[in-house]
């Protein structure tokens, strides 16, 4: 079946030859096209088609970002050749209409598409972006696969966090605390990322849980790591980041390593041996003991010297120097181990020195 019509030039300037051609709902191909200049007049012939069922463009694809700022996002994407011609387009931000403009074939190299610019946006934002086609007659497209992409920030990466350390430890938590990192000023999320190694499964370093930067000021620059099992030996780091940073998350702090402590072990580790004496001077003098262990065969946690009663040393070592002493002097040194509960063993000792 054939149509023939006479039709203003303005309208039918957006059709050429094999073009569809919409009426009443039934979709016809351009047979022939004769414009008259002088009336402004056009005659047109259509055919029947036989895919009237195919009413709307077919969908674009590939979208690409090629620039972006604090508050745009310029795009461009491909538009298909097959199908019905598409003559404008739409844009889509996180579904919602925002932008409507016009295609002109070719649709091919330099340029798949005209570029649209996206505006008036949220620096540090994502977005999801789509894009349709419309043919002449109006009807859309289904809109493109989503991409998704983000406005620049001005925001720079936080500093490291510094000074970690522990400031108490129990059963199953460790209380640590750390020197603020500095953040820029933004609408972003800012905050610290506590890391922790259980030093005997072998893992190493797991994410453990966030703390926002607001909260771990509000508790005075502490944060308590807690779902710890006890008698453990662990190791902490810290960093900070930036939602809104390019680079979100800043280096790692110093690592700190802290067993907790077991309430139920009650046994204190072996006492030193081997306490001996040397380089005794007028002032001073050298004490090296060998290492002490806890049942389980692990190291004791620490060590205490005593001069006479008095404790003159708390170290983790198993040698000390004795300075200030008195030339010509008798003294009688002691020295035990404990571990991280602080079960103390007996002392070994004494160990009697004279100064020269």
């Amino acid at each position: 079946m054939s149509v023939s019509a006479n039709l203003p030039l303005s309208v039918l300037l957006r059709y050429s030859l094999r073009d569809v051609f919409r009426i009443n709902s039934l979709d016809y191909n351009i047979n022939s096209l004769q414009t008259n200049l002088l009336t402004g007049k056009s005659k047109i012939e259509l055919l029947n088609t036989n895919f009237a069922e195919e009413i709307i463009p077919d969908t674009p694809y590939d979208i690409v970002v090629t620039a972006t700022t604090a508050q745009t996002i310029s795009i461009t994407w491909t538009v298909p050749t097959t199908g019905i011609k598409a003559t404008n387009y739409a844009t889509y931000v996180d579904g919602v209409r925002h932008g409507y403009g016009t295609l002109t074939y070719p649709y091919t190299a330099p340029s798949p598409s005209p570029p649209a610019l996206i505006k008036n946006l949220v620096s540090g934002q994502t977005y999801s972006i789509q894009v349709s086609s419309f043919s002449a007659d109006g009807l859309e497209s289904r809109r493109s696969a989503a991409l998704i992409t983000s406005t620049n920030t001005t925001s720079t990466t936080p500093t490291a966090p510094s000074n970690l350390s522990v400031v108490s430890t129990l059963d199953n938590s460790v209380l640590l605390t750390w020197t603020a990192s500095t953040f820029d000023s933004n609408a972003g999320d800012t905050g610290y990322n506590v890391y922790v190694n259980q030093v005997s499964s072998g893992l190493g370093f797991l994410l453990h849980s966030t703390v926002s930067s607001a909260d771990f000021t509000s508790n005075s620059s502490q944060f308590n790591v807690t779902s710890l099992s006890a008698g453990t030996e662990y190791e902490f780091k810290v960093n900070a980041f930036d939602s809104y940073a390019p680079t979100p998350n800043s280096g790692f702090s110093n690592t700190v390593t802290q067993t907790t402590t077991d309430s139920t072990d009650l046994i204190p580790p072996s006492v030193p041996t081997n306490f001996t004496a040397s380089n005794i001077t007028t002032t001073s003098v050298d004490l090296s003991w060998f290492p002490s262990f806890n049942p389980d065969g692990t190291a004791a946690t620490g060590y205490k010297v005593y001069q006479s009663t008095t404790l003159i040393a708390n170290i983790t070592n198993t040698s000390h120097t004795v300075n200030l002493l008195i030339s010509g002097t008798t003294y009688k040194f002691f020295v035990s181990s404990y571990d991280a509960n602080g079960n103390e063993s007996a002392n070994a000792g004494p160990l009697k020195i004279t100064t020269l």
